[in-house]
């Protein structure tokens, strides 16, 4: 059976879902709705000839012939469901597009989206801390307008096949709620997609299961703390967020006035947009009640407010403890804790060189079943890759936090050693993605394809990622922001770290333990070195130069400080952090112990009936 699902920027995901769930359905992809113009109709109707089955919103008649009312009389003959616009605004009060006549939407930090408290502020001319301040006040009584938001949502669907809201209501009440108004959670993507396949009399394939990962995730935008409490909504989202990334407050601001002050007419495309704003959003009233605020409080000036935030940014606390019992590398650690957790078991290789770290991955297989997924985007390297194995799977390509092509740089290839086999000259392990930084930096440099780590995974129908190396040689960063939604999965993680701005903050934000491990020096050590670190080895890398390695012997309470110094004064590069999921600290942590006693496998398999 034919089918296609013809609809806005949830038809995607439905198609996916469908797929997922019945291996039988050929899902005939289609143009997300808003996309098409006139030119694409003889295209739209070419499809729908070619289906057995349209799955559709309710496409109205401005779109011409390619309405769902004037598709259902050209093809009489064709089975066609409906499901609503799936579009719910009760939980962001303040959330709204700003359209530009001729020229689509304004597009901001937030995409697409415009948070109307900060508007209101910039045509009030407050300042950014003050809009700051604004947006973390607590807010007013938003029940009515969830309220009405609801019952409105209802009413139309009232004449579609299928129906969402009672789902909808019923999955935030479970802490699931929409992303934004019109990017609904997985869970009510997948009630279309069952209420579809239940109309249509088809079976949901036994093994299948909705995937983790939120197809509509990648925008979050903030929901009034107050509303969720009203509602008895357990889970809270006090920011905005984009592919991961907490947007804090001042940041978000900073960047909407950007926009808005370089915009030509940015009142003259409110005013046009104002019916867009809700009625119950009384700006006056919100600013006033600002003003209140700081006549009756003294709040911090702009300057202490920076002192304070550089206080706060910069106390970054990184245990040593991993460093400190000598773990020299994640394969040590890997086996003992997947005998702890067997349900470790899709392991990501980002950065994979010639195969030898996959090699690693799949070290006491007996101990359960894993996939690997490898990613390496030199083509010399792939062509030299040392290991296969049925369950590895090498994907040529970079990761990066959007989908696309990149410049590739190699500044130096690998020189034949003696002391390792593997190795292999005119390969490379110091390629990375060019950034502006490096444009004058010698080297040879190749266009290699980038995908973010979500999306490829989806396409291996993969939704998990358990463990997860990266070693991008300074690319870490936008493979993190890559991962979307597969990082609530995640048990821990190998990350390469050079003093990489933002990449601790982004694992500390998500609530990840981190751990430093050993680190790696340029060139010999002398007495300085030796005043900070304990040398553990000495050799040479994959260039030829002459390296050593070693591990703090101090707590570093400000780390990114003492991380900067030893950069700058003791020859250091780079070491690799360890960041672990909390509901996966205790397993780590017994099995990094574990390899450091050097206890054998026995010490992990008591019998479940004495527990």
């Amino acid at each position: 059976m034919k089918l296609m699902v013809y609809a806005n920027c949830q038809a995607g995901p439905v198609s996916s879902l469908l797929g997922l769930a019945n291996s039988d359905l050929e899902i005939i992809r289609c143009p997300a709705v808003h996309t098409l113009t006139s030119s694409d109709i003889p295209r739209i109707q070419q499809l729908v000839e070619a289906c057995d089955v349209i799955v559709h919103q309710p496409i109205s008649d401005n779109f011409g012939p390619l309405a769902t009312e004037m598709l259902k009389n050209e093809y009489p003959t064709k089975t066609f469901v409906s499901f609503p616009s799936i579009y719910f605004r009760g939980l962001f009060p303040y959330l709204s597009y700003l359209r530009v006549p001729d020229a689509g939407t304004l597009t901001g930090p937030f995409s697409e989206y415009h948070d109307l408290r900060i508007v209101a502020a910039f045509l009030a001319g407050l300042s950014i801390e003050e809009t700051t301040i604004i947006l973390s006040q607590g807010d007013g009584d938003h029940r009515p307008f969830f309220e009405a938001c609801l019952s409105e949502s209802r009413s139309k669907e009232a004449t579609t096949d299928i129906k969402v809201m009672d789902i909808v209501k019923d999955r935030l009440r479970g802490g699931d709620p929409f992303f934004t108004y019109n990017h609904p959670p997985n869970s009510v993507l997948w009630h279309v997609a069952e209420q579809v396949l239940k109309i249509l009399e088809l079976p949901i394939r036994e093994q299948f299961s909705v995937p983790k990962m939120q197809y509509l995730g990648e925008n979050r935008a903030a929901i009034p703390n107050s509303l969720l409490r009203d509602l008895n909504v357990q889970v809270r989202r006090p920011n905005y967020m984009t592919n991961g990334e907490v947007f804090e407050h001042e940041k978000l601001v900073a960047e909407y006035f950007i926009v808005y002050k370089n915009f030509e007419d940015f009142l003259a495309i409110c005013r046009s947009n104002r019916k867009r704003f809700p009625e119950n959003l009384n700006i006056d009233e919100m600013i006033e009640r600002y003003r209140d605020y700081k006549t009756n409080t003294n709040p911090q000036s702009t300057k202490t407010i920076a002192v304070d935030k550089r206080k706060r940014s910069s106390n970054m606390y990184i245990s040593s403890l991993i460093s400190d019992i000598r773990v020299p590398c994640f394969s040590e650690i890997l086996p003992k804790y997947r005998a702890l957790r067997p349900d470790c078991s899709v392991l990501i290789d980002g950065g994979a060189g010639l195969g030898e770290t996959a090699k690693k991955m799949f070290h006491r297989t007996e101990m359960g079943d894993v996939r690997v997924v490898a990613y390496e985007p030199n083509a010399n390297n792939v062509e030299e890759f040392i290991y296969t194995h049925d369950d590895l799977t090498l994907v040529p390509s970079a990761l990066g936090d959007s989908n696309g092509t990149a410049s590739f740089l190699i500044t130096d290839t690998t020189k034949k050693s003696i002391r390792t086999s593997f190795l292999k000259t005119g390969t490379s392990f110091v390629g990375k993605l060019e950034t502006s930084n490096d444009q004058s930096a010698p080297g040879d440099r190749y266009e290699v394809p980038v995908v973010r780590m979500d999306d490829s995974l989806a396409e291996l129908n993969i939704n998990e990622a358990h463990f997860v190396k990266l070693d991008l040689q300074g690319g870490e960063l936008p493979a993190l922001k890559g991962m979307g939604d597969l990082l609530e999965t995640v048990h821990w993680m190998w990350i390469e770290y050079g003093g990489q701005p933002g990449l601790l903050e982004f694992l500390d934000q998500r609530g990840f333990v981190l751990f430093d491990t050993e680190y790696l020096f340029v060139g010999q050590h002398n007495d300085l070195t030796l005043e900070l670190f304990d040398v553990s080895r000495s050799g040479t890398n994959s260039i030829g130069k002459q390296i050593f390695h070693g591990h703090r012997k101090h707590i570093w309470n400000d780390y990114q400080r003492g991380f900067a110094f030893a950069q700058k004064h003791r020859r250091m590069i780079q070491t690799d952090i360890a960041a672990v999921s909390p509901r996966a600290l205790s397993s780590f942590v017994d099995a990094a112990f574990a390899w450091s006693q050097k206890v054998e496998y026995d010490r992990f398999s008591i019998p479940r009936r004495l527990f």
